[in-house]
C-alpha cells in the first residue's frame, strides 16, 4: 500500500504538487521517498527562492523541510538510508558539510553529491532527495 503526503506549511503548496503531479513524500511499506526538495516557498499563490545566492539558507532551509517531510511519516534523520545532493555550485556546498554532519547526527546515508549547470528556478543552488527506511 502507498501512503502520499504533501508537506504544505512553510513549502511549495498543494497547487504546486498537482501541476507538477508529483508527491513530496511517498511511503511504501516501511520505506518513505522524498522527492527532490528545493528552496521553494509559495507566497501568495507564486513560489518563490529562499536564499538566493545564499547556499547556507537553501540548505537551511531544504534540510528543515526534508526534516519536516520524515516528522510526517513519523521517521526521523536517523532512518534516512540513502540522499542525492544536485548543485550548481559544488564549492559552496562542501564548505557547508559540517552543517550536513550536524544535522544528520550519527546517521550515514549513502549519498551521491553531483554539480549541475541548472535546477528548476534559475536562481536554486541547492536539491535534495531522499529515501529512509522506519
Amino acid at each position: 500500500m502507498l501512503t502520499y503526503k504533501n508537506m504544505t506549511a512553510d513549502y511549495i503548496g498543494d497547487e504546486t504538487f498537482e501541476a507538477f503531479g508529483f508527491s513530496q513524500t511517498v511511503v511504501s511499506g516501511s520505506t518513505v521517498y522524498i522527492a527532490g526538495t528545493a528552496a521553494l516557498k509559495n507566497i501568495d499563490g507564486a513560489l518563490e527562492v529562499v536564499g538566493s545566492g545564499d547556499m547556507a539558507a537553501q540548505l537551511a532551509f531544504i534540510l528543515g523541510a526534508i526534516g519536516r517531510s520524515l516528522s510526517q511519516v513519523g521517521a526521523t534523520p536517523a532512518d534516512l538510508t540513502a540522499w542525492n545532493l544536485y548543485t550548481t555550485d559544488i564549492d559552496a556546498l562542501m564548505a557547508l558539510m559540517g552543517t550536513v554532519t550536524a544535522w544528520l547526527g550519527t546517521s550515514r546515508p549513502t549519498s551521491t553529491t553531483v554539480e549541475v549547470s541548472r535546477l528548476v528556478h534559475p536562481e536554486l543552488m541547492l536539491e535534495i532527495s531522499a529515501v529512509a527506511e522506519m
